[in-house]
């Protein structure tokens, strides 16, 4: 019976990974194509950052939006990197958030930069579809935030938002995407960052 257990690892771990590689069928791009450019970029009335665009190498982008928090905002929305949508969204929709994220200063102890991801309509306490706290380390790391539409979003009136303003801190972002695969697949089914 002993000798069985480690095979049954095995064989579990496999379908494990090849769950988590099954193949997406198409979305529908819910952001603008270059989200770089199109994104609006929020420090506040009295600015409490600064953000640029700035170039990246060795990673499958470019380039990437630095956001830098000088100081802490009263609110962690005043420090935004945030972009409407240009296609509609219906409810019951399963969506996927996705980007590059990592923190390139802050003086947390543990070497980490917090932020909120969110995607809902501005201003609505009920129509979101995700607010996740997040949390990320120096390193380029794929955050992927899976969610259902609990409302019809029509186009351009909900946005992808990144609050950037919870500590002093510098935080990089590239490729943001969210993508809309309708009710063609299963909310559990998406990948998700596990944060």
């Amino acid at each position: 019976m002993q000798s069985r257990l480690p095979l049954c690892l095995t064989l579990l771990a496999l379908l494990t990974c090849a769950a988590a590689d099954k193949k997406l069928p198409d979305g529908k791009a819910l952001l603008p194509a270059d989200t770089l450019k199109a994104a609006r970029r929020h420090v506040g009335p009295k600015p409490s950052g600064e953000m640029k665009t700035v170039d990246v190498e060795g990673q499958p982008f470019k380039q990437a939006i630095r956001a830098v928090v000088k100081e802490t905002p009263e609110n962690p929305w005043t420090v935004q990197v945030s972009t409407l949508t240009v296609a509609d969204a219906k409810e019951g929709d399963v969506v996927l958030a996705s980007f590059w994220a990592r923190c390139a200063g802050t003086k947390a102890a543990d070497g980490k930069a917090q932020f909120l991801v969110y995607f809902g309509i501005p201003e609505s306490d009920l129509d979101h579809a995700m607010a996740q706290e997040l949390s990320i380390g120096p390193k380029w790391t794929r955050v992927q935030v899976p969610a259902r539409v609990p409302a019809d979003f029509a186009s351009g009136k909900a946005m992808l938002n990144l609050d950037l303003g919870y500590a002093a801190q510098t935080v990089e972002l590239a490729d943001i995407k969210l993508t809309n695969y309708g009710k063609t697949v299963k909310l559990e089914d998406l990948p998700s960052s596990g944060f």
